[in-house]
């Protein structure tokens, strides 16, 4: 199962299941050239660490492989992270992974359009929604 989670976890860089999250500045700081006020709220997005070349060699290749070697902290945040970590993200892993399961083992499935565009406006998106067909495997 080791490959199959470094599959979802790409999977989940690529279309996090989070936006983001808004956090309160613990003190003044400042930031390439802003100065951000203790006490202002800042937005942070999963695509802004999940699409960054320096986090992510290629970031807009899927490569299931670059979970191999570890990832530096906070730079993979699908259930956030630290102490706000999801309470639920080892029941989402084990759902993902008896899910991927199920689908690969008992159904035969293929894009409907191989070659459809993922646009990005502004987050990634298949253009024509990514239809699938499902059918199940007969024995």
């Amino acid at each position: 199962m080791t490959y199959t989670w470094q599959v979802a976890r790409e999977s989940m860089r690529v279309f996090p299941p989070i936006f983001g999250s808004f956090r309160k500045a613990i003190e003044d700081i400042e930031y390439d050239g802003y100065r951000i006020p203790k006490g202002w709220k800042v937005l942070w997005t999963a695509y802004g660490t999940h699409y960054n070349q320096e986090y992510f060699e290629d970031p807009l290749r899927f490569k299931p492989s670059r979970f191999e070697e570890p990832i530096q902290p906070y730079a993979y945040v699908p259930f956030g992270g630290g102490p706000r970590l999801c309470a639920g993200y080892q029941l989402a892993k084990l759902n993902i992974l008896i899910f991927v399961h199920y689908v690969v083992t008992r159904y035969d499935w293929s894009l409907a359009s191989p070659d459809e565009p993922i646009t990005m406006d502004p987050l990634p998106f298949p253009s024509q929604g990514m239809p699938i067909r499902v059918s199940p495997k007969f024995p």
